[in-house]
């Protein structure tokens, strides 16, 4: 059988278009990543939620409360945002739901517990969101630590007043350094349910 340049030049082209196509999805999911997103009203895989990838984790996790520190709630739910890409992150929420009575006593027992950022600092811009029904602010931790440490690890607490239900919400993000958006970064970072949209 006898090779033409027509055939020659049909490979290189076609192999040449192969590798272009693979170069940009390779930068397509490098820069873009892939985002995954789970969530369950079953509470008792919470636990599980929080270790689903330990490798991408370097604290977001440890930020979130234990459910028995979360007092007297009805139900809820549990979801996880997991973006692979250069710039991967574990993202965690838990919606909870209470009686009118038991969301006071827990509303009052967090603003007890929890120092909130109130006032704009050099990293965080926006201190305070609306989300999805949420009034959402960001815990104060790590006090004494690098400030831009502070943006890259935390804990958001979100209070919705009429639906009597609580969020927590965390995430560790080696790549963030300010947060100029709260309500933006919270649709960034964090999976809303669609069962729990009004």
């Amino acid at each position: 059988m006898k090779i033409t340049w027509k055939t020659v030049k049909i490979v290189l082209i076609t192999a040449l278009g192969l590798a272009v196509l693979a170069v940009g999805l390779y930068f397509f999911l490098l820069f873009h990543g892939l985002t995954k997103n789970q969530s369950s009203d079953d509470l008792t895989l919470y636990d599980s939620y929080l270790n689903i990838d330990d490798r991408f984790d370097d604290g977001g996790k440890d930020n979130m409360p234990a459910l028995a520190d979360c007092g007297e709630y009805s139900g809820g739910r549990v979801s996880v945002r997991r973006h692979r890409s250069m710039f991967s992150f574990n993202a965690y929420a838990l919606f909870l739901d209470y009686d009118a009575d038991a969301y006071e006593r827990q509303k009052e027992a967090i603003l007890e517990r929890y120092e909130f950022l109130t006032e704009t600092t050099e990293n965080f811009r926006d201190v305070d969101a609306d989300w999805n029904g949420f009034f959402v602010r960001p815990v104060q931790l790590n006090e004494d630590g690098d400030p831009r440490e502070r943006v890259k690890n935390n804990l958001f607490i979100g209070f919705d007043d009429e639906a009597h239900r609580i969020l927590y919400a965390s995430y560790n993000d080696h790549e963030v350094d300010e947060i100029n958006d709260l309500e933006e970064e919270l649709d960034y970072y964090f999976y809303y349910p669609k069962e729990l949209r009004k």
